[in-house]
């Protein structure tokens, strides 16, 4: 699951991204230059060893799931974690909007549905 935090200095975000799948240093070096290539990516560092890349990003350019899927494209997996619980209260589809903006604006959500 991607952790996201802000950096004081700039509008830039940090992400630290659980990667699947890589083998070796390679992986992690092809990971890192197809990241770096992404418009609004503006600093990746990937771990082979901790398995983690740590992504400095704009958020008015490119999102997290932008990123989870740039890594998807280049071969490998993003672990994510998917949490279900009960929102009680809500009575109509405003309500139901609502919820879904809250908790996709918390940080390392990639999204968020709610029945």
């Amino acid at each position: 699951m991607a952790e996201k935090s802000t950096l004081n200095s700039k509008k830039s975000e940090k992400a630290h991204i659980h990667i699947t799948g890589m083998t070796c240093t390679t992986c992690a070096a092809t990971i890192e230059k197809g990241l770096a290539e992404t418009p609004g990516v503006e600093q990746a560092n990937v771990s082979f060893a901790s398995e983690k890349a740590i992504v400095e990003y704009d958020p008015s350019k490119v999102d997290l799931t932008k990123i989870k899927d740039t890594i998807s494209q280049i071969g490998y997996g993003v672990a994510t974690k998917k949490s279900i619980f009960p929102v009680g209260g809500m009575t109509c589809a405003s309500c139901v909007a609502r919820v879904e903006e809250a908790l996709s604006s918390v940080p390392g959500v990639i999204s968020a549905n709610v029945n």
